[in-house]
């Protein structure tokens, strides 16, 4: 029987990675946490500005000339925001995708803090999939695979 021979992690190694794997979990979770903050904004300014637009429309069928003609425009002015607003939010900025793809980073980045500190991973291998996890960010489409890793275990918030 022949055994496979491969390069590991000595102490010190797993020590200084550990450490950088803990930095960058923290920012993983603190670009989650921002990402999950401007998606719940989102939706709050949205509401905020659509119940404007009805008030406007409500006040501007009850109003006379030249309030109505002003309410009427101003029904109309925040509208066309929330429309464009939300085009934005939700595609071009989609603050709900960074915050799953976020939370996917810090999740596998914990998975690979586990095996590096219970195990004794192949460098190559290892710092392969650390690596790749790294390279997630904001224009990373959201059905990211790992490429090898373990299935994304999700960890509490």
């Amino acid at each position: 029987m022949t055994e496979k021979n491969y390069d590991t992690f000595n102490d010190t190694e797993k020590k200084n990675l550990q450490k950088e794997i803990d930095d960058e979990k923290k920012k993983a979770e603190r670009l989650r946490l921002t990402n999950s903050g401007y998606y719940i904004g989102s939706k709050v300014f949205i509401l905020v500005i659509s119940l404007a637009t009805t008030v406007c429309s409500i006040i501007a069928t009850q109003a006379t000339e030249p309030l109505k003609t002003n309410f009427t425009v101003l029904s109309a002015i925040l509208a066309a925001a929330v429309t464009a607003y939300s085009g934005f939010a939700f595609t071009d900025f989609d603050f709900g995708k960074r915050l799953q793809i976020y939370r996917k980073k810090r999740d596998s980045l914990i998975n690979l803090h586990h095996e590096l500190r219970f195990f004794s991973p192949e460098k190559k291998d290892f710092l392969r999939r650390y690596n790749l996890v790294l390279s997630w960010g904001d224009h990373t489409p959201l059905d990211v695979t790992n490429n090898g890793l373990e299935p994304v275990q999700q960890h509490d918030d």
